[in-house]
């Protein structure tokens, strides 16, 4: 699966330096924010509905990303209504925060598919490293095999050691001791652990050599290539032409409604304070329009992505599952 460049590549380094280099000249800003949330957001209590909060995603976001964490701010304010709850296990999961309640999780930097860290493996137990494979003490249990490895260099020890590393979601460790072994399961299993990461072409190399489980594989790659896609270019251009339209097309109906109340109500104001010959407030709404304009765009192209991404990695657990007694 080969994926175009938006750019060309000295535009695209261009664009990138900027970025990275214009973030300490928001320093200011960060430090606006750390004043937020000493003096107001500690006073007002617990409102936000994600974790992390809207000011604590905002200062990560600036502080990583520079320009682009601004425009990642204001797409996370527009989606931080009283509606965001509707998409809780579906666009969102839902995490327990200790002393804030249950929150939807939101983080700055997605994450890859999860391995099912803290679920016990049924073995045979015949050695104290199996033990420890089967209570789940995943470190302890590759120390254990690992002695083992240097008086019975076996198949299933590589294995062994290969899914614990997975169940501590070091993948490319787990592929370094499941290379070693040459059957189905292992390439299953490393096929499994590239599509967790979403690099599909890896995941197919192995995939595709298996005879073992071919039905299965057949099925899976067949409901792969026909899932219902939102085009992420598609919902940008639909949001620079109507506000919030791109993100209604990705599914998020509310966030789309609210992305266009915010910016068409900060344009409006806008324009009323030009009405009446007062240019600071008028260009400081019209300001705070366009970076609600501009995250609305980045909004509806993540929306997008983030609508494909949600479907695959759904395939791609019940695809797991399905084998989760071979591991």
């Amino acid at each position: 699966m080969v994926v175009a460049p938006l750019f060309k590549k000295p535009m695209y380094i261009l664009i990138s330096g900027f970025i990275i280099l214009s973030t300490p000249i928001f320093a200011p800003l960060l430090k606006g924010i750390e004043m937020y949330q000493g003096f107001i957001s500690s006073r007002q209590g617990d409102l936000c509905n994600f974790t992390p909060s809207c000011s604590e995603f905002a200062y990560k976001a600036i502080d990583e990303k520079g320009l682009l964490g601004i425009i990642m701010t204001f797409d996370r304010l527009e989606r931080c209504n009283f509606k965001c709850w509707s998409y809780a296990n579906n666009y969102y999961d839902v995490v327990y925060v200790k002393g804030r309640g249950y929150k939807l999780y939101d983080p700055v930097n997605k994450q890859q598919i999860l391995p099912p860290v803290g679920v016990k493996r049924s073995v045979r137990v015949s050695s104290f490293a199996d033990y420890l494979y089967e209570k789940g003490e995943w470190e302890s249990s590759i120390l254990e095999y690992e002695r083992e490895l240097r008086k019975y260099d076996t198949e299933k020890i590589y294995m062994r050691i290969g899914s614990a590393y997975w169940m501590m979601g070091e993948r490319e460790r787990a592929r370094y001791y499941l290379n070693r072994v040459d059957n189905d399961t292992s390439r299953l299993f490393v096929g499994i652990t590239w599509l967790e990461e979403r690099n599909v072409d890896s995941a197919f190399c192995y995939l595709q050599s298996i005879n073992r489980f071919r039905e299965e594989v057949n099925g899976f790659l067949y409901n792969l290539n026909n899932i219902s896609r939102k085009n992420p270019v598609a919902a940008g251009l639909l949001s620079s032409i109507l506000p919030g339209s791109g993100r209604i097309y990705s599914g998020c109906i509310w966030d789309g409604i609210f992305s266009f109340l915010f910016i068409s109500g900060s344009l409006s104001i806008s324009y009323l304070y030009n009405r009446e010959k007062r240019p600071v407030p008028s260009y400081t709404f019209l300001s705070l329009g366009f970076l609600l304009y501009i995250g609305d765009i980045y909004g509806s192209i993540k929306s997008a992505t983030n609508y494909n991404e949600k479907y695959y990695d759904d395939l791609v657990i019940v695809f797991r599952d399905n084998f989760d007694e071979f591991f």
